[in-house]
């Protein structure tokens, strides 16, 4: 009777050894108990491993119950008495079925005297190129990577954030990969140098903005190169300034960004217009001088001067925005324009930016 036998079954199988299970603990030895399946070939389906103990006290004992830790494995067994002397085999099978890279799995046997054992497996699976793209979806050589473009999203300058991107190499060869990139500040560091098929590498990304002197939009790429092969991944960030450092070096000094009107509104164009222009102003009535450091249109057909500018306390600034419209998109839109400044409160403020594109 194998793993697939009634409940009732392995109770009554439990209950003959009930009153030895009171009195002491089988004595058990595994032969061979954890299993390493190597280097699967997802392509060739699952495969079966076994683990075998033998009964080594003066009892009988039994496999009350197995149980794998995913649906990934199957396992089965005989639960029929193993009298002393005798052995016992756990088979399982592993399904690579869209899970391409290493595995590390248990099985959990449990025995008619209450004891619990586990079993370890581990492989790694070479992954067919439909399962690999589906998983890791960016095409580097002979690396396939888990993201199609890394975005840092908000970087306060002076904290250093984290990303990772996993990389599958899909080679029949054992490799060294190169990374490299051209953004200051970034740092990019492997879980292993050295790869071999099927292997999984995982990339960790940190960023420090103090190393590049821009603050605003960030972008940049990284490129991945196997022997032969390379692919370049988009990178981004927007660096802000750091209201904390801010605040603590201006004191009771503080600057305040004010401008003297919430919405930029450039009302109806019209797409064949000439370019148009609109005056920002931004006033000061802090207490100390303020720095933007970077005025940010979120639209290629919006134009300002970059920045710096410094706007002395009690004091105004005029900013030439400029529009133009055969860069827009026919209807309403609403864009904006970002001030990244010194004041500790405002350290970003989004101008909003409304106008109606008529063709």
């Amino acid at each position: 009777m194998m793993g697939s036998a009634s409940f009732m079954g392995r109770l009554l199988a439990a209950s003959l050894t009930a009153g030895a299970a009171l009195c002491a603990i089988a004595r058990v030895e595994w032969i061979e108990k954890d299993y390493d399946f190597g280097l699967m070939k997802e392509v060739a389906g699952p495969k079966t491993g076994v683990s075998r103990f033998v009964n080594l006290g003066p009892d009988t004992v039994s496999i009350f119950n197995v149980r794998p830790s995913c649906g990934c494995t199957s396992a089965d067994w005989s639960d029929d008495p193993v009298a002393p002397g005798d052995t016992a085999t756990v088979a399982y099978t592993y399904d690579p079925a869209m899970r391409p890279g290493r595995f590390e799995k248990s099985v959990k046997v449990q025995l008619s005297d209450g004891t619990r054992h586990s079993i370890r497996i581990t492989g790694n699976v070479y992954g067919t190129p439909q399962s690999v793209a589906q998983l890791y979806p960016f095409e580097a050589g002979d690396l396939r990577l888990s993201e199609v473009a890394v975005n840092m999203g908000d970087v306060t300058r002076g904290r250093v954030p984290v990303k990772f991107v996993n990389a599958y190499l899909l080679s029949p060869d054992s490799v060294t990969p190169q990374v490299s990139s051209d953004i200051a500040g970034l740092k990019i560091s492997p879980s292993v140098e050295h790869a071999g098929p099927g292997d999984l590498i995982t990339y960790s990304l940190s960023y420090d903005p103090t190393k590049g002197d821009a603050y605003g939009p960030v972008e940049g790429t990284i490129t991945f190169a196997t022997p032969g092969n390379s692919g370049t991944l988009p990178w981004r960030a927007f660096v802000l300034p750091d209201a904390e450092r801010l605040a603590i070096t201006a004191g009771r000094q503080q600057p305040v960004c004010e401008p003297e009107s919430a919405l930029l509104d450039f009302g109806s164009v019209s797409r064949r217009d000439a370019t148009l222009t609109a005056e920002l102003i931004i006033r000061n009535p802090g207490k100390g001088d303020l720095e933007i450091f970077r005025i940010v249109p979120s639209h290629p057909a919006l134009e300002v001067a970059p920045g710096p500018l410094r706007i002395k306390k009690g004091k105004r600034a005029r900013v030439k925005v400029t529009l133009d419209p055969a860069r827009l998109a026919p209807g309403a839109a609403r864009h904006a324009i970002t001030l990244l400044t010194s004041d500790p409160l405002r350290t970003r403020l989004d101008i909003p930016v409304a106008l109606f594109a008529a063709e």
